[in-house]
């Protein structure tokens, strides 16, 4: 388990549990963390945490980022 905190503007911020170890991101409302914007997909990326460290799936690219 983990939990994403993010911010949008100046707006509050928001904590996010995610119970497995994996998470979307996207503006779909099937999504764990929705968000706004016409720059952002349906299902934009998954947020993974592997032994190794956590993930950033970019689902509009072929990108995988490690944070």
């Amino acid at each position: 388990m983990f939990r994403v905190e993010y911010q949008i503007g100046k707006g509050e911020k928001q904590v996010v549990p995610c119970e497995i170890d994996s998470c979307t991101v996207g503006k779909s409302p099937d999504n764990l963390i929705v968000l706004r914007g016409w720059a952002i997909g349906k299902k934009h990326a998954t947020l993974e945490k592997r032994i190794s460290g956590f993930y950033v799936i970019d689902h509009g690219s072929s990108c995988i980022k490690q944070y």
